[in-house]
């Protein structure tokens, strides 16, 4: 008679060996996590400049079809586009969309605040200009005694003055301007213009 033999039970468990693969399948997981959120800054930034460029080709194409001077004026959060009154003598702000003549070609230019922190170095021919504030200005741009709230609907003129110009004749201010991000000024974006020529753009992601 043959005698019966116990049941074996195996007793399945996680091996030092299968615990470390998955820890180095985690830490790698959470480096590519990290790559992915530190590489949007840049891109968020680049999105901004070509934003900014579409948004200048448009007031040009505005500027020479309607036979008005159109302007640019910088604040340290956003731009806001005025539009010059040749018979008041003054620059009025551009709104999206002329409740008049129902222009939509003007569809896009209004007043834009930046969707993330960012830092604009603006240069019109040569000479470096400080932003005006939001809510307040003093006389720090060397071209706009302004005062305006990018969040104000207000279209009553402030003695508005921009400091990029758009000419009906196709011309404009030279002009150069960078977008840096705030916490992270390695990456830039600058647009530039001699007047004459169309605007381009040029960016860099330093390592």
């Amino acid at each position: 008679m043959s005698r019966l033999r116990p049941r074996q039970t195996h007793q399945q468990g996680f091996t030092l060996i299968e615990i470390m693969l998955v820890m180095v399948i985690i830490g790698i997981m959470a480096g590519l996590a990290s790559l992915a959120i530190g590489s949007n800054g840049p891109r968020q930034l680049q999105q901004e400049a070509t934003r900014l460029q579409q948004r200048l080709l448009l007031a040009q194409d505005e500027a020479a079809f309607t036979q008005k001077n159109l302007g640019v004026l910088f604040t340290e959060t956003g731009y806001r586009f005025l539009q010059y009154d040749s018979k008041e003598d003054q620059w009025n702000p551009l709104q999206a969309i002329d409740s008049e003549s129902q222009n939509l070609s003007s569809q896009g230019l209004g007043n834009y605040e930046y969707d993330i922190p960012i830092e604009l170095s603006l240069e019109i021919s040569g000479a470096a200009l400080t932003l005006s504030p939001d809510e307040q200005a003093s006389g720090s741009s060397a071209l706009s005694n302004s005062t305006f709230s990018l969040d104000s609907d207000s279209t009553s003129p402030q003695n508005l003055q921009p400091e990029l110009l758009l000419l009906a004749n196709g011309e404009s201010s030279a002009f150069t301007i960078i977008l840096q991000l705030e916490d992270d000024t390695r990456s830039t974006q600058t647009l530039h213009s001699d007047g004459f020529s169309p605007i381009t753009r040029t960016g860099h992601n330093a390592e």
